[in-house]
């Protein structure tokens, strides 16, 4: 099944609607957002998605995350350290 979602990507312009699977795991998603929001924002390295201002664990689906229809995702870059 899949479920839509709205994504905001860090320094982009616009806010994207999205249908992603619910086993899709939150790094597929990532990449996903990365490459819709490319023409705009240029994102490289580590990508985080946060939910509820928490951020997922990369392996989990988003079923198992509890991820649910029309729920808001942020992605964003994490800063390099070193």
């Amino acid at each position: 099944m899949s479920i839509p979602l709205y994504a905001f990507v860090r320094g982009d312009t616009l806010g994207l609607v999205v249908l992603a699977p619910e086993s899709e795991s939150v790094n597929e998603l990532a990449q996903r957002l990365a490459r819709a929001a490319a023409p705009r924002v240029a994102l490289t390295g580590t990508l985080r998605v946060l939910h509820r201002g928490k951020p997922l664990e990369g392996e989990l689906s988003l079923k198992e995350a509890g991820v649910m229809p029309l729920d808001r995702v942020d992605l964003l870059q994490e800063p390099d350290h070193g």
